[in-house]
């Protein structure tokens, strides 16, 4: 597998950019399920899709879409994996700095109730259909669709490499206590268990740190 591994990193390396996302505050070494999967994205464009991760949330009622952007960066603040990228070999794992997330708001008021659904059909077929580039990242999406003044869908979608199938409940369960902590109608969550670090990583070159 090793040999495979180094076949795969030669014809992608033009992609990799450890820095791509920002400062790397660690670097982790990848499972060997990680590596096939990073593999196996490697042997086409439609082999890699097979990996995309999708799933989407309506949400009826009054939203306060400052302080949803605000849970989804406490989201990855908490999970590593979900500020990850990977090593040209995919060895390794790049975990980026937690920042401010920036969320993707698409307003589809304006259209009739048939054509909003034509829209998030498209948009979510868009979204296991868009390919991840696992050097370069991001490796997790979320955009918020707008329907109505008390209605949104909110789609988020990731490789497979660091969300499974298991990862969605956690996800929607972590966003929506973080979600009730930011409007002071719940407490705040304890603190998630860290990745195991192996190296401690360096600030983007030329920051001078």
């Amino acid at each position: 597998m090793r040999d495979a591994l180094q076949r795969a990193a030669e014809s992608d390396s033009d992609f990799f950019d450890p820095f791509a996302l920002g400062d790397v505050e660690a670097i982790i070494s990848t499972t060997e399920a990680q590596r096939e999967v990073w593999l196996g994205d490697r042997l086409s464009a439609e082999a890699a899709l097979a990996y995309n991760e999708a799933s989407a949330l309506r949400l009826a009622g009054p939203l306060d879409e400052s302080a949803l952007q605000r849970s989804i960066g406490r989201l990855l603040a908490r999970h590593e994996c979900l500020r990850a990228t990977f090593s040209a070999d995919g060895t390794q794992l790049f975990i980026a700095a937690a920042q401010p997330f920036a969320l993707q708001r698409i307003d589809m008021a304006r259209f009739d109730a048939a054509e909003q659904q034509r829209r998030l059909a498209t948009a979510f077929d868009t979204a296991v259909h868009e390919r991840f580039i696992l050097e370069q990242g991001p490796l997790f999406r979320a955009r918020l669709y707008r329907t109505g003044p008390e209605d949104h869908t909110l789609l988020i979608s990731a490789h497979h490499a660091v969300c499974d199938g298991w990862s969605w409940g956690v996800i929607w369960g972590e966003l929506g206590a973080l979600y009730a902590n930011e409007l002071d109608l719940g407490p705040p969550l304890e603190p998630a268990p860290r990745a195991q670090r192996w190296v401690r990583a360096q600030s983007r070159p030329g920051s001078g740190r």
